[in-house]
């Protein structure tokens, strides 16, 4: 049910994020713009309903999307 809650590139934003990357190094790691990874953060909380990072990864894992 959750496989096609994110789209692939929210998905590979939020294997950066599991690494520890901030934006700036997402942005340089999946050659696209600072603000286009701020627009992909705020849409992945929001559509996960989560606060904080912590609460996203866990969220993330029970769903079984990463």
């Amino acid at each position: 049910a959750y496989t096609d809650f994110f789209t692939e590139r929210e998905k590979d934003i939020i294997k950066e994020i599991e690494k520890g990357f901030t934006n700036g190094s997402i942005s340089e790691n999946l050659n696209i713009s600072k603000y286009t990874v701020e627009t992909h953060r705020k849409n992945i909380f929001k559509k996960s309903k989560q606060h904080n990072t912590k609460d996203l990864l866990n969220f993330c894992k029970r769903k079984g999307i990463i």
